[in-house]
């Protein structure tokens, strides 16, 4: 590590990485369990620098990508596990969070309830999500449209 770096700036660099390549592994699809690993270790490893670099948006945000993972390779307990995380971070962080934050996360959290034979909660956060998602810029719909099936109608 370079010696100019400090712990802060690693845990921080570490967790942008780290997340960036999570996102970009659930993009090209997991072909295998090794694939299917590495993806579940990027996104653990991203929120646990995010942990020690970040707030409480970024917990939010650690543990959407979390809760996404899981629900794309349809653990569905492990997935039902991490929305209801997802969920409280969400309501701890809903001041700071965008209305595009809002949307991924609910949109996550409705898969993960979804999967976890929840389909009331799902219902009710999938409309949360698409009511977030008409706040978000035209990029963002978009990917919420790619890696959700969301759209705000």
């Amino acid at each position: 590590m370079d010696a100019d770096l400090d712990l802060a700036t690693a845990h921080r660099r570490f967790a942008v990485d780290l997340n960036n390549l999570a996102w970009t592994l659930l993009e090209r699809g997991v072909a295998d369990d090794d694939g299917a690993h590495a993806l579940i270790d990027a996104a653990h490893a991203s929120a646990h620098h995010w942990s020690i670099a970040g707030g409480a948006l970024h917990a939010l945000r650690a543990a959407t990508l979390v809760t996404t993972v899981y629900a794309h390779l349809e653990w569905s307990a492990t997935a039902l596990r991490h929305a209801d995380r997802t969920e409280r971070l969400l309501r701890a962080a809903a001041d700071d969070a965008t209305p595009f934050d809002r949307a991924v996360a609910l949109a996550a959290i409705s898969r993960g309830y979804e999967l976890g034979g929840r389909g009331e909660d799902a219902a009710r956060t999938w409309l949360e999500a698409r009511e977030h998602a008409a706040g978000a810029d035209a990029d963002e719909r978009t990917v919420l449209a790619q890696l959700y099936g969301l759209d705000p109608g």
